[in-house]
């Protein structure tokens, strides 16, 4: 349908330059070629070029052009088809095992959510380290050791009821993160670096860990990992998200983590 449309529309432009040539054509030839010779000679040689314009441009269209125009008009067709019949399969979906640290790596925002985060913490605590000096901000944020969060995580984990096992977890990593405070105090102005480097306790478990990041690019994505419940803790599943061919959801889980960022409690690094 849309190849025939633009066939009639150039042979409507074929055809009136035909017929403008044609009108040429006959003032040209009524003028006397005594008085009017030049102007009489100029009016023919352009309407004469304009109807060989017209055939040259016809044949090259009919010849050349209609493959062309059908393959176009598949492609459309099948784009439509596409966009109609779009779902993407769960195995595309979600992942298993990201590896955060990539992120990390081209980031100049960090803002991190999770359990314990003990794993995060340990495997890039020198990348962190790194990006705090070099004045990106980097936020934690994970449960209260003090409250009922401990026992509730334990309560839907594989070892149910071992609230220990999390304690200790949250001992290593609150560990990590006064070595941390330690190590760039004295490199840092202090008001800086409590701007840069943010820990906040959650009165419970939340149901997901929420990792936002931006990049120096500009790009921002969220990782999400779904938290199991007894059983999967090796594999959970992830994905990411980002601002720009996500948008809806990337909001909801944005929005998610600055709903939590608000309401936690703000941990201070003499806080044992």
């Amino acid at each position: 349908m849309e190849r025939m449309k633009k066939e009639r529309y150039l042979l409507a432009v074929y055809l009136v330059v035909f017929l403008i040539s044609i009108v040429l054509i006959i003032i040209g030839i009524n003028l006397d070629p005594k008085e009017y010779e030049d102007l009489r000679g100029i009016i023919l040689n352009i309407s004469t070029e304009l109807i060989a314009v017209v055939v040259i441009f016809f044949i090259i269209n009919k010849v050349f052009l209609v493959d062309q125009w059908n393959a176009d008009e598949k492609i459309t067709e099948l784009k439509e088809v596409l966009e109609r019949t779009k779902k993407t399969s769960a195995i595309d979906f979600f992942e298993k095992n990201i590896n955060l640290t990539k992120f990390y790596e081209n980031a100049t925002k960090i803002e991190l959510s999770g359990v314990t985060l003990n794993s995060e913490v340990n495997k890039n605590f020198s990348l962190f380290r790194d990006k705090i000096l070099d004045g990106h901000e980097i936020k934690f944020m994970l449960i209260d050791p003090k409250s009922t969060a401990p026992k509730t995580s334990s309560l839907r984990s594989e070892d149910e009821g071992n609230v220990q096992y999390y304690l200790r977890k949250l001992k290593v990593v609150f560990g990590d993160f006064d070595y941390l405070y330690k190590s760039i105090k004295n490199t840092l102005d202090e008001d800086i670096l409590i701007t840069k480097f943010q820990v906040k306790l959650l009165p419970y478990p939340p149901s997901f860990a929420i990792h936002r990041i931006t990049k120096d690019n500009g790009r921002k994505d969220i990782i999400v990992e779904i938290f199991p419940h007894k059983v999967g803790y090796d594999f959970p599943p992830m994905f990411v998200l980002n601002s720009e061919n996500d948008k809806e959801w990337y909001d909801f889980f944005s929005d998610q983590y600055d709903a939590m960022w608000e309401k936690a409690t703000v941990w201070s690094f003499t806080d044992k």
